[in-house]
């Protein structure tokens, strides 16, 4: 959507000056993993399989304000258990498996907040030296079980097919905020239009409603495979897919009120033409899809009317269409060398997205492309083994334009760009010793732009008060050592 501003026209993001905002990551990751097979007859194969994950994250915001340092930190604990257990089974002309899934995933957030206000506020409040304070703890519950089961069986030398489903049952819950705001002193007391107020009415409840909810799905599949001769083959599937719903904070831009907002689940109709070929002596192999997508229920984050980041919520009310290509190939002339190519082609649309809550340009969203989905990508690469544990390999990547947000606002769209990677090492055993260099030419592109935004409660185009966007990651050098037990 074209719109033209002024001061978007000899913006650098990367030629700024430092707000004075400092921002701290330090994460955490344990990882187990257990994979256990038993062969109980010559037909039959037992798999189990486990994995546990705990990744903790230490955030810590601050930034300059007229009576000091506005600082915040918020820690997150996310923990994730998941089992499964199949049996695999090869009867000659019937192939396949069954088993069930099971997994669970909590999320635990907390945040700590604490500002003071003098110079930030235009209304008049007491003691002048003020501190508000907010501290919030929010838990996120996910137990998902499936069951599930795939059979092929060849119809001839040439023709199989291939039939499967899974039944899928989902609970989430979300215990919403649960927390405290305080004022420092506790008398602090500010002057609004509506009246004295005590000063914690200005971070709004910390306390909120949870939304528990419970989501099943049956997702069957098929597919036919046409063997031509031994190295060429054409095969045509179909699919249902699901995402399953949840619930989302939304935090209103003028009473600054939070609220968990549930949403329903989201289907997908997957259709795929494939087409598989090597070459007899196997060094060439040239692999090509063709895919069609139809979205319903399709949930769509949606701004609120303020247009601030925090008030958003997650709504079903698109449908959408993606289709495209991809092309493989892969060569291997030699035991020491081997090169590869991809091409891919997109193309995504919204064939109904109710947007604002008035009439207007902006009232459905229809015709207009995913964020963050390129119509073209591609690559290339290749990479050399001496043979006697020297190695190397190399790679370029070109990711095509994109939009940032589903309005399509032209300011909001970013520029295609191109990655190169490389890597060199020596391997030895069960030992690895490499070095790397990502970006190697320390290309710098923008990967999302929020300059501007389209005001849900009036339709029209908002320009932020402050630009936002992300970059793309610098040069990365590097030495690494890696070993197989």
């Amino acid at each position: 959507m074209p719109f033209d501003d002024p001061a978007f026209a000899d913006f650098d993001p990367f030629g700024g000056e430092t707000s004075g905002r400092v921002r701290i990551e330090e994460p955490e990751t344990s990882k187990l993993l257990l994979n256990v097979q038993y062969a109980l007859t010559d037909e039959i194969n037992l798999v189990a399989l486990g994995t546990y994950e705990d990744n903790f994250r230490d955030r810590e915001f601050g930034f300059p304000g007229a009576a000091g340092f506005v600082f915040t930190e918020s820690p997150s604990n996310t923990e994730t258990y998941t089992a499964e257990l199949r049996s695999e089974f090869d009867f000659g002309k019937l192939t396949g498996w069954v088993g069930g899934y099971y997994f669970e995933n909590e999320i635990v957030t907390e945040s700590s907040l604490t500002i003071p206000l003098a110079g930030l506020l235009p209304f008049p409040f007491t003691p002048g030296d003020s501190v508000v304070s907010q501290n919030i703890r929010r838990v996120t519950a996910v137990e998902n079980y499936a069951v599930f089961a795939d059979f092929t069986y060849e119809l001839s030398d040439r023709l199989s097919i291939n039939l499967g489903a899974r039944y899928d049952f989902e609970e989430f819950s979300d215990t919403g905020n649960i927390g405290s705001v305080s004022s420092d002193p506790a008398n602090c007391v500010v002057s609004l239009p509506t009246g004295d107020a005590p000063c914690t009415v200005l971070l709004g409840a910390a306390n909120t409603p949870g939304a528990p909810a419970d989501f099943e799905a049956f997702l069957p599949r098929g597919a036919i495979v046409y063997s031509f001769t031994d190295e060429v083959s054409l095969g045509f599937s179909i699919a249902r897919g699901y995402r399953a719903g949840g619930a989302v904070l939304q935090q209103d831009g003028t009473t600054q009120q939070a609220a968990i907002v549930p949403f329903d689940p989201e289907f997908t109709t997957n259709y795929e033409l494939s087409l598989r070929t090597q070459s007899s002596d196997g060094k060439w192999t040239v692999n090509a899809n063709a895919f069609f997508t139809d979205w319903t229920d399709q949930q769509v984050t949606i701004p609120g009317p303020s247009g601030l980041p925090n008030d958003a919520f997650t709504e079903n009310v698109g449908e959408s269409e993606l289709y495209g290509a991809e092309v493989t190939v892969d060569y291997r002339p030699t035991s020491s060398f081997s090169t590869f190519a991809t091409l891919g082609l997109l193309h995504t649309e919204f064939t109904d997205f109710p947007f604002t809550f008035v009439e207007g340009e902006f009232a459905n969203l229809a015709g207009n492309e995913f964020p963050a989905a390129p119509s073209v990508t591609a690559s290339a690469g290749c990479s050399y083994d001496t043979g006697s544990g020297f190695y190397l390999s190399g790679s370029a990547s070109f990711t095509g334009e994109t939009q940032s947000e589903v309005a399509n606002l032209n300011v909001n769209q970013n520029d295609d760009y191109l990655l190169v990677n490389g890597r060199a090492g020596f391997r030895m055993g069960a030992w690895d010793i490499y070095t790397f260099a990502n970006n190697l030419f320390d290309e710098r592109f923008v990967t999302r732009r929020d300059f501007a935004g389209v005001n849900t409660g009036t339709g029209e185009i908002d320009v932020r008060p402050q630009a936002r966007f992300q970059v793309s990651q610098p040069r990365i050098v590097g030495v690494g050592v890696q070993a197989e037990f």
